[in-house]
């Protein structure tokens, strides 16, 4: 099981010392490496090979351990590095399997040049990796012409030359109607689905169904599959059963802009539609029904999809926004029922998503004072003083005997806190507003 917590680069593991002889410092690294830590074992491992000297059986045995734990933890990554990946090709050369999947991780973002040619000096070896051939023809789809002019073609199958001519038609920017109604007529399943997808026939859903239940379609392949069934979906305004092929397809390893565009997207709207179909059911409700708990529900659903949704865009300003919101909302709730914990939960999630207003600040300062964490609330009241506005006309402005009696609360804060020297300079605060 790959262990998705990888330690950060050039942070070893306090486990390991890394003191002693060549023998224990390869003993260590192994056991790091075990552990699937495979920081630390490459940086006890380059240690050890430091102090291999001359001793070539050594070096060599180190050097490969090196490849294949910087191999391992180029893959533990969301995406592969490219990196670690290629420290791991040059450290053995004469491996192939490393520079296959340097092409493999080249190829899946979108490097074509870089990929293209690993492939082709892969299949220049003697003998040649003959793994490589049909990921080169693939790759050849896209930004090159016709592929069966090249000499690759003759090294692939004639099952793979098929699915090779199916994705060409797919890929040709200036694609004729007949061929890709032939390949949706005469193709397999895949192939013709996504020919019905191109054409827009009423039928490409079940060509792309019925690929799904051959158990022998490749997993990358039945990623393709759910983002174009996810793309139908959308279109036909099942939004549920679009985003539910869209995460299956990214869960599957599927990373392309489209579907990550796609994903945001669907993830903000549904959201969206939860804040607004709680908002109907408030007005649609019998006037027995629990409303509130309906439209609460609503809310901590948008939130649900919001947080998804920033898993893959962090700073995507919409979903931020309805974080925001809904963060609010349901700490509202959370303190309406007397539950200050969960209130101040919500409202500082609210603010590392980007709240930063004067009502927020102030929500939380009541709910430290609440928790009797009356330092954290002077500080938060202090906060809401100073952003009012300057304005004597402006919403919100506060008159002086308004601010003289929140800085005396400041005070009293201070003091519940056994912070008398800052207590002292709210009471001095308050005076000056207003010294009667």
């Amino acid at each position: 099981m790959v262990n998705k917590r990888k330690r950060a680069k050039g942070t070893l593991s306090r486990r390991y010392l890394v003191t002693g002889s060549p023998e224990m410092l390869r003993s260590q690294g192994k056991s790091a490496f075990d552990q699937e830590d495979y920081t630390s074992a490459i940086q006890i491992w380059e240690k050890a090979r430091g102090m291999a000297g001359d001793d070539e059986s050594a070096t060599a045995s180190l050097t490969a351990a090196l490849a294949e734990a910087y191999f391992r933890r180029g893959h533990v990554s969301p995406s592969p590095d490219l990196d670690d990946l290629a420290q791991a090709a040059a450290l053995v050369p004469d491996d192939p399997r490393f520079s296959y999947h340097l092409a493999r991780a080249h190829q899946r973002q979108g490097e074509w040049d870089d990929a293209i040619a690993r492939y082709r000096q892969l299949l220049a070896q003697d003998p040649p990796y003959a793994r490589a051939a049909f990921p080169l023809a693939v790759a050849l789809t896209l930004p090159h012409g016709d592929v069966a002019a090249d000499p690759v073609w003759h090294r692939l199958s004639p099952s793979e030359r098929d699915r090779v001519a199916a994705a060409q038609i797919l890929a040709k920017r200036r694609r004729s109607a007949g061929s890709l109604r032939a390949l949706h007529q005469e193709g397999d399943a895949p192939w013709a689905g996504l020919a019905g997808v191109a054409l827009r026939l009423p039928d490409a859903a079940i060509a792309l169904h019925t690929a799904l239940d051959d158990p022998d379609l490749p997993p990358a392949a039945a990623a393709v599959v759910h983002h174009y069934l996810g793309v139908l979906a959308w279109q036909q305004d099942d939004h549920a059963q679009a985003l539910v092929h869209w995460q299956t397809a990214h869960e599957s390893g599927l990373e392309t802009s489209w579907l990550h565009q796609n994903l945001v997207g669907a993830f903000e709207w549904m959201a969206l539609a939860c804040l607004g179909n709680g908002s109907q059911e408030m007005e649609d409700a019998a006037p027995d029904a629990d409303v509130g708990s309906q439209m609460l529900d609503r809310v901590a659903e948008a939130l649900r999809l919001a947080d998804q949704g920033l898993r893959l865009a962090p700073d995507d300003p919409s979903l931020l926004e309805i974080k925001c919101y809904a963060g609010f909302h349901l700490g509202y709730a959370a303190a309406m029922a007397g539950q200050w914990p969960t209130a101040l939960d919500h409202w500082r999630a609210a603010q590392r998503a980007g709240d930063s207003s004067r009502a927020l600040l102030a929500n939380m300062a009541v709910a430290y004072e609440k928790l009797e964490k009356y330092a954290q609330s002077a500080d938060l009241w202090r906060q809401v003083i100073r952003r009012r506005p300057r304005k004597p006309d402006a919403p919100g402005a506060l008159d002086d005997k308004q601010l003289a009696r929140m800085w005396c609360h400041v005070a009293q804060n201070y003091r519940k806190a056994g912070d008398y020297e800052e207590a002292t300079r709210a009471y001095r605060n308050a005076l000056k507003r207003d010294p009667s």
